[in-house]
């Protein structure tokens, strides 16, 4: 009986421990991209960035209200010559959505269905992953130490509200996120994450993110400058075909 409380214990000192050091490391992560007061002073932001492959390149332009609304304004120059200068995106106003793609041949705006939502607002997320991760809904998980090309990494596996996982790889040494990586993809999806920058406002972003799709560089970043509500709704809505 006295061995079955010690262990009982142990266990117990144990568990507690690897909880704090899992707290401790995303505190330090968070104040190593700015801090949460840092970011919480965003209230509007614009990123401007492009991508390049094999070829083809993508111009894009993410805009979000925090807590409100977001749109991806993409543009594409592509060997495809249909394709060129279209202004492709996706939107998202609270609890409505819609998208115009170059994947629809019809050239229709759709409503999303409230799982899609979910989906793109995890995909379009301007915030670091670990900021106010508990009031979004996402349930991170520390899997351990671990050594990859020759650097260690904490590794975390990260759960979305919409049900979306990844594991996010902490540089054990600088705390910043050098790799994420989809784990519920049939094909490889990683994502390195190069170049970090601290902004005016005190945030830190990576410039240069290189995945399957080809490299991205961030060209500018505007923050807090006003954003009507007006450009989170889709134009010609006679165009769109409700789906729901």
């Amino acid at each position: 009986m006295r061995f079955m409380a010690i262990l009982i214990c142990c266990l117990f000192y144990l568990t507690g421990t690897s909880a704090q050091s899992t707290d401790d490391i995303i505190r330090k992560h968070i104040e190593a991209v700015g801090g949460d007061d840092n970011w919480a002073k965003i209230k509007t932001i614009v990123i401007k960035s492009q991508s390049e492959d094999n070829g083809n390149f993508l111009y894009l332009k993410k805009s979000a209200i925090r807590d409100s609304c977001i749109r991806s304004d993409i543009r594409v120059q592509s060997k495809i010559a249909g394709r060129n200068d279209k202004l492709y995106y996706i939107l998202i106003n609270r609890k409505e959505g819609w998208k115009y793609l170059p994947e629809d041949r019809n050239n229709t705006i759709y409503t999303l269905y409230a799982s899609e939502i979910e989906e793109y607002r995890d995909e379009l997320d301007y915030e670091d992953p670990f900021i106010r991760y508990q009031d979004k809904g996402r349930d991170i998980q520390l899997v351990g130490l671990e050594y990859y090309h020759h650097k260690e990494y904490y590794k975390f596996m990260i759960k979305y509200k919409s049900g979306k996982k990844v594991n996010c790889y902490l540089n054990s040494t600088t705390l910043m996120i050098d790799l994420i990586e989809a784990t519920d993809t049939q094909t490889e999806n990683l994502q390195r994450f190069l170049d970090y920058e601290t902004l005016s406002e005190g945030i830190v972003i990576a410039k240069r993110i290189i995945g399957p799709g080809g490299e991205k560089t961030i060209s500018s970043v505007t923050i807090n400058h006003p954003l009507e509500e007006s450009v989170f709704k889709p134009s010609e809505r006679n165009r769109y075909t409700l789906r729901n």
